[in-house]
């Protein structure tokens, strides 16, 4: 089959074809209409805004070689603009997908429940869901930024990269990964990103308003990356840190600045190797004017090295 790229314009029209800039769609529910297979690309008209979610099930799906592709076209980025209580883009139990140049909002982090990137598994038989790419996109205004996450014993992903990014003004956290089991996910790299403002929320029980956070990770890289002014309406005793990782593996957290990091109650911290955290290094960071420790260890496990920092 071959693949085919497609375009959606304000000015366009849901009966178009769409395999044009002359014959654009309208809409993303037109968009959420189509299997698409790999090598397709859909490309929304940059500097516009569209309304909805993009949802990418198990009927579609690239590979790593031809993945399929959602981003902009023309001058600027376009903007996803998600309704509440829902993502802006919603990744499925489905691998092979690249998410580049665009701008996804949110109705605001006090007025969602949703997520505004989410790469999400619950496949059975502990597989590795591949290849994710997330460059170029600005996320803000939802419960969680960029969510990569599985939930069924040790059901994750492989592959996964998230560069040139920015998440801010989340409830939650910036940038974050968790699975059901420890050591889960494999292959994840996050750089040159920024997390900032993501503020906490003050009716949690748990620690909330973290910028960049590695949970159930075996194998990952955060570098060259920014956190500061997170977790201002963290409330427990449990708090934020700008990056950290917990109940991971083989995690190296270097070349990395952290400041201006707050919190309401506990932590509020630079960076911090947690709970469950074996084998993994914190090297060349910078960490400076937060509320909490500049570095931490936490119950971390064996083979775990702070230096340079």
């Amino acid at each position: 089959v071959l693949a085919v790229d497609y375009y959606v314009s304000p000015t366009g029209n849901n009966s178009n074809n769409g395999t044009s800039t002359s014959t654009p769609w309208q809409t993303i529910a037109r968009v959420n209409q189509v299997d698409f297979n790999a090598g397709d690309r859909v490309f929304f008209q940059g500097g516009q805004s569209f309304s909805g979610t993009i949802s990418i099930t198990s009927e579609d799906g690239g590979t790593s070689s031809s993945p399929v592709v959602i981003g902009s076209y023309g001058t600027g980025r376009a903007t996803i603009a998600a309704p509440a209580n829902a993502a802006g883009i919603d990744i499925y139990n489905v691998g092979g997908i690249s998410i580049r140049d665009l701008v996804v909002q949110g109705p605001g982090k006090n007025s969602t429940s949703g997520t505004g990137i989410s790469f999400y598994t619950d496949l059975a038989n502990n597989v590795k869901v591949q290849f994710g790419r997330i460059d170029n996109v600005e996320v803000f205004g939802f419960r969680n930024g960029i969510q990569i996450g599985a939930w069924n014993a040790s059901t994750g992903w492989n592959d996964v990269r998230i560069t040139n990014s920015i998440a801010r003004d989340n409830l939650h956290s910036g940038i974050s990964t968790y699975a059901q089991n420890s050591n889960v996910h494999t292959n994840l790299y996050i750089g040159n990103c920024r997390a900032y403002s993501n503020t906490g929320d003050p009716n949690s029980t748990g620690n909330t308003g973290s910028g960049i956070v590695i949970g159930n990770a075996n194998g990952a890289t955060v570098e060259r990356c920014v956190a500061y002014n997170n977790g201002i309406d963290n409330k427990p005793t449990e708090g934020p840190v700008g990056i950290w990782a917990y109940y991971s593996n083989n995690v190296t957290i270097q070349l990395n600045e952290a400041y201006d990091n707050k919190t309401s109650n506990g932590d509020g911290g630079g960076f911090d190797l947690d709970l469950g955290v074996t084998n993994s290094v914190m090297q060349y960071n910078y960490s400076h004017d937060n509320a909490g420790a500049g570095y931490m260890l936490w119950g971390a496990g064996g083979g775990n090295i702070v230096r340079y920092n």
